[in-house]
């Protein structure tokens, strides 16, 4: 194998043997696929750079007080977003960790959650959870 050194002084496009070196060290095709849109990176699928659609990050809600009445009788409550999935909710009634499922402390449907028992007038209701 044979190295050349390229002087410090030398900038843009660089040829070395068969690969073409375009700006800050990337490929000329890669720099020339304009095809790309916002959400999309170029991936090189083996042949060529293609653009490919990235997927959206995870969004993390902390401490949501869900929205309904807390009067010792009303058991649905309704979040702000809908958990993805359902089961990255973690609902904390009073300071306790509430158990998921229909033999748990509460149900989630969508944005709804059903509780087995009303929490009292004074109990913190906050959740945590992914969209």
């Amino acid at each position: 194998m044979s190295y050349s050194k390229v002087p410090k002084s030398r900038l843009g496009p660089l040829n070395i043997g068969s690969a073409d070196i375009g700006t800050a060290g990337l490929p000329a095709s890669i720099l020339s696929a304009g095809s790309a849109t916002s959400g999309q990176a170029l991936i090189f699928n083996g042949t060529a750079y293609v653009p490919t659609s990235v997927p959206s990050f995870t969004t993390f809600v902390d401490a949501e007080i869900p929205s309904g009445t807390k009067n010792s009788t009303n058991v649905t409550y309704t979040l702000a977003g809908t958990p993805t999935p359902a089961s990255s909710l973690q609902l904390y009634v009073g300071g306790l960790l509430m158990s998921p499922g229909s033999v748990g402390d509460y149900t989630i449907t969508d944005a709804t959650i059903t509780m087995a028992v009303a929490p009292g007038a004074n109990d913190a209701i906050y959740a945590y959870y992914r969209i």
